[in-house]
Parts: C-alpha cells; sequence; structure tokens
C-alpha cells in the first residue's frame, strides 16, 4: 500500500497527471486491485472509488480495452 501511495503522491507533485494520464490509470487500477485481495473491512468501498477513478481516465481516453477490464472484474465481485 505504500508503494501505492507514494507513487500517487509523486505523480501528483511532478504534475504528471496530465501528461502522463494512461500509467495514472493504470497505478489506480492496480491500487484497486491491492484493496480488494486485501479484503479487509472498507477496503471494498476503497476498491470500488479507485476503480471508478481509473474507469473515469480510461473513458476520456477512449481506452475500450481497459474499460471492459474493469466492467469485467466489477461483474465478478457481484456476482
Amino acid at each position: 500500500m505504500q508503494h501505492f501511495e507514494k507513487s500517487l503522491q509523486e505523480h501528483k507533485s511532478l504534475n504528471l497527471q496530465k501528461w502522463y494520464a494512461y500509467y495514472r490509470a493504470e497505478l489506480l487500477y492496480e491500487y484497486g486491485l491491492m484493496y480488494l485481495d486485501r479484503n479487509e473491512e472498507g477496503d471494498k468501498e476503497k476498491a470500488y472509488s479507485l476503480l471508478d477513478r481509473a474507469m473515469m481516465m480510461y473513458q476520456r481516453m477512449d481506452a475500450k480495452k481497459r474499460i471492459e477490464r474493469i466492467i469485467a472484474k466489477r461483474k465478478l465481485l457481484t456476482a
């Protein structure tokens, strides 16, 4: 978890969100998966929040395969 937080802070401090949006979306996606795997109290909500943020970024980039990946992951979680 510290690795993800540190990476997000570095992106923010270097103002990379705009220029490296794809990598930030990937980071948010992987961070969300980490919360799902950990599966402690409150993790599911945090995971969904991160996955939703990644989804919004992917939608702006029209990254269809990545969007499908998140949708499939969410369907597995609700099944």
